[in-house]
């Protein structure tokens, strides 16, 4: 792979195709890994034009077709680092997140960074027999979602079965 100095800093150079290449390890399942450079979601980037793109949306429109600004690749194989345009398909904002509830790897409940109440707490506060204001001050919380969680409008990730959960 031919490359290139500037600053300092060595650059790949090549046609996108071997750039890409020059990155991918083949996996026993079909995988292509991408070892280059990741973002902050885990997900691989290269530069393209002097901007960055990720990397399986790259591998994606030099194998297959290119792509419109709003679609986006999704991941048969959900490996956030796989580039194998057979394990790539497309799809809009909707069918990505759709993708993401279905094969349970949206975030909720005690999972998202902003929770306030651990499943525990979520648990006394349906058994109890208090106020919703009075259980509201305690846990530094509204009393609205004191009334969502007592009716089941929040926190229904506690209802699923333990085993369901934990594989989340």
């Amino acid at each position: 792979m031919p490359v290139t100095t500037r600053a300092g800093r060595v650059y790949a150079t090549g046609t996108l195709a071997e750039r890409i290449a020059a990155h991918i390890a083949v996996q026993e399942n079909g995988c292509w890994n991408w070892t280059g450079c990741l973002n902050s979601n885990g997900y691989g980037q290269i530069r393209v034009s002097g901007r960055s793109v990720l990397a399986h949306r790259a591998s994606f429109e030099t194998a297959v077709r290119k792509l419109s600004r709003d679609e986006q690749v999704l991941h048969r194989c959900d490996n956030p680092l796989c580039c194998n345009p057979d394990h790539l398909f497309t799809g809009d904002p909707a069918a990505n997140s759709d993708d993401k509830v279905s094969k349970r790897r949206q975030a909720k409940g005690f999972r998202l960074p902003h929770t306030k109440l651990t499943p525990e707490q979520v648990i006394e506060i349906r058994e109890s027999n208090e106020t919703q204001s009075v259980i509201a001050q305690r846990y530094g919380i509204a009393q609205s979602n004191v009334s969502r969680i007592r009716s089941g409008l929040r926190r229904t990730d506690l209802d699923e079965p333990e085993y369901m959960r934990e594989a989340a």
